[in-house]
């Protein structure tokens, strides 16, 4: 009985030995699985891992708003300088049609002074031509009339006509002369203080002794575009 007993109550006592230190664990597991400051460790750990991953996350966003930021930069500088280079070649352009413009107006300034030289060299030849094919001056006599023509710029041009000589032959004498070679449309006139022919003299075969300017009248030349 004392062995059974003891067996029965050792092992009893070891039986309800074991009950109590499962009891006992399981009381402490649940214990530290609730228990505030344990809680607080693991919190705390929690929070430092999503600080991290928003840190990290805004560390990304940084560098990519960098990245578009000097994306733009750089595209905003390719732009400019394209519109630079634009500038360049459109003034470059604009140069070389000024230039291009400015020799095509010189030449023809050059062109326009030559042929008007030409011209004025051949007037000047036909004038000549005309003015060695006239009859010689005659000698002063009754039989003369001395006719003086007043140019516009003051100037007095004089030559002695046969009586007999027509309107028209004066008119060529007058055409012919160098003094007015510069006056491309003219008319001519009697002074106002010779009356013997009214209105403008035109170049007619009527004869000096027949308009009455023998022996002598002064004419007056008109430029007609002036």
């Amino acid at each position: 009985d004392r062995i059974g007993g003891g067996s029965g109550g050792g092992g009893s006592g070891s039986f309800g030995g074991s009950g109590v230190g499962a009891a006992a664990t399981e009381e402490y597991v649940g214990a530290s699985l609730y228990n505030p400051h344990v809680a607080q460790r693991e919190g705390a750990g929690d929070v430092q891992k999503i600080r991290e991953k928003q840190a990290r996350a805004e560390e990304l966003s940084r560098l990519e708003a960098e990245y578009e930021a000097s994306l733009r930069a750089d595209e905003l500088r390719e732009a400019e300088e394209l519109e630079r280079k634009h500038e360049r070649e459109a003034a470059e352009r604009k140069r070389q049609a000024d230039e291009r413009a400015e020799h095509e107006r010189q030449a023809a300034a050059l062109a326009a002074a030559e042929a008007l030289a030409a011209s004025a060299a051949a007037a000047a030849a036909g004038r000549k031509r005309r003015r060695e094919a006239l009859p010689a001056q005659p000698e002063a006599s009754a039989k003369t009339a001395c006719v003086r023509v007043r140019l516009p710029s003051g100037q007095t041009v004089t030559r002695r006509f046969d009586s007999g000589d027509s309107m028209a032959f004066v008119f060529e004498w007058i055409g012919c002369s160098e003094e007015i070679a510069a006056t491309q449309r003219w008319a001519i006139d009697l002074s106002p203080l010779e009356a013997a022919v009214e209105g403008p003299l035109l170049p007619t075969e009527e004869t000096l002794k027949e308009l009455g300017l023998v022996p002598g009248a002064t004419l007056c030349l008109r430029d007609l575009d002036a």
